[in-house]
């Protein structure tokens, strides 16, 4: 059985098929949402993603405030002890 991890660096490890993060070798939990949205930069790893397309892929059509968004990055930004999610203002996210 084939695990397709991918570094992000400090230590940090996205394990694709399962939609996991690892620190080292321990897993670190992440909401359903955390999940899709470090899938989304994982797929876009080292290009910006628009804010428009991360609300998109993660609410669809529904309308999401600015607040909605800033606290799910916020969020997940929190659990990767190191700055690995960038953000660029106005403009959208990307993991270098």
């Amino acid at each position: 059985m084939e695990k397709t991890f991918i570094p992000l660096g400090q230590n940090y490890y996205f394990e694709e098929k399962k939609n996991r993060l690892y620190y080292k070798a321990l897993p670190i939990n992440l909401g359903s949402k955390e999940k899709e949205l470090l899938k989304i930069l994982v797929e876009s790893k080292g290009k910006i993603v628009p804010f428009d397309d991360i609300e998109y892929k993660i609410w669809g059509n529904n309308t999401v405030s600015n607040s909605t968004l800033r606290t799910l990055i916020y969020r997940l930004r929190a659990k990767l002890e190191h700055k690995l999610i960038e953000t660029i203002p106005n403009v959208g996210c990307l993991i270098s």
